[in-house]
């Protein structure tokens, strides 16, 4: 891939970047590889300033989670009295204490690299940023206002015109002489027919103005998978793998030990929110502990949150799951497949 005309023009969203800090060491490391490419000739990254802006704005917020998760969690061992005349019980103490200092030690680097912008997920956007190309989407902003005046996607049309700025400075700045791809969780640029393709207006409007081909994947592993780069990121594939288990959780014990390890992410698409809805509707040892507080919890947070994601049936069905006193068993054949 030396030649000009096989290099790929991409352009990676915000909340691409922004699951970087729910991503594995493991695949940090693999993501060097990207960086790798982008610097050479294999791939052009195409970024904006709006994008690091979208990036920097919500960077607290997505680590302040994370971060508060892990100072809060517990590493007691509750032992009766009875305990204390085994010699064991000194070992279990002084265990815990040490296991608490070790705590202490972490928390503080952590919130140290978490200020100074050294985590490695830090590392990586910055050096996928340097590598890329900028472009000053300062310069479409009265673009950018009138696509949201006339209401043409993408955007939320929510009185911010984020996505807006960024097509706009894409379809302006973009050189027409390759294809290019969008990597986006984004579902403004999703079309409603289908969600692995890109808005059909989106599409004309691009080959009309660029008169090149246009792409649209989800998630890095799918543009890795189609463009057959070998970089493995098992950070989607694990959380794939558990909401599986949800589906398919035997007994109550299994869907609590299933949710706390689906808690330790911070971050899910749109497809898995809908799955994760979607195995408390269809699986019973999911939806008859629904009131259980940390079932309950997570739904809350990472479900009931996104109504949008939802078809109505399936939104009022969810709601009577975790929000009514009674529920009410689902019939598998009234969940869209």
């Amino acid at each position: 891939m030396t030649k000009k005309s096989q290099q790929l023009y991409i352009f990676i969203d915000s909340n691409i970047f922004l699951n970087f800090y729910d991503f594995h060491h493991e695949d940090l490391e693999r993501l060097a590889q990207l960086v790798e490419l982008v610097e050479g000739t294999e791939i052009k990254l195409f970024t904006t300033k709006q994008i690091k802006q979208e990036v920097d704005r919500n960077r607290e917020a997505r680590l302040a989670e994370a971060y508060n998760k892990f100072r809060e969690s517990k590493i007691t061992v509750d032992m009766p009295v009875i305990c204390q005349a085994y010699s064991e019980y000194t070992e279990v103490k002084e265990a815990q204490k040490v296991l608490a200092d070790k705590k202490s030690a972490l928390s503080k680097k952590l919130w140290k690299d978490i200020i100074s912008h050294s985590l490695e997920a830090d590392n990586i956007v910055r050096k996928l940023f340097e590598a890329g190309t900028e472009i000053d989407s300062d310069k479409v902003l009265e673009e950018a206002r009138s696509r949201y005046a006339i209401g043409n996607p993408p955007g939320k049309k929510d009185g911010l015109y984020g996505d807006e700025i960024n097509w706009e400075a894409l379809l302006k700045f973009i050189p027409s002489d390759n294809h290019f791809i969008i990597i986006s969780d984004d579902k403004d640029y999703k079309s409603p027919l289908n969600e692995n393709e890109l808005r059909e207006f989106l599409v004309k409007e691009w080959e009309e103005v660029k008169n090149s081909k246009i792409l649209f994947y989800r998630s890095l592993t799918s543009f890795f998978k189609e463009h057959k780069i070998n970089i493995e990121l098992r950070w989607e594939e694990e959380k794939d793998k558990l909401i599986q288990e949800l589906f398919e959780s035997p007994n109550f014990s299994t869907t609590h030990e299933i949710i706390k390890s689906l808690s330790k992410f911070i971050n899910f698409s749109e497809d898995q929110v809908k799955n994760i809805g979607r195995a408390a509707l269809l699986n019973s040892q999911v939806s008859w502990i629904a009131k259980d507080p940390d079932v309950k919890k997570f739904y809350e947070k990472y479900v009931l949150s996104n109504a949008g994601r939802f078809a109505d049936d399936e939104w009022s069905k969810l709601q009577g799951t975790f929000l009514e006193t009674e529920v009410e068993s689902v019939d598998p054949a009234d969940i869209p497949s």
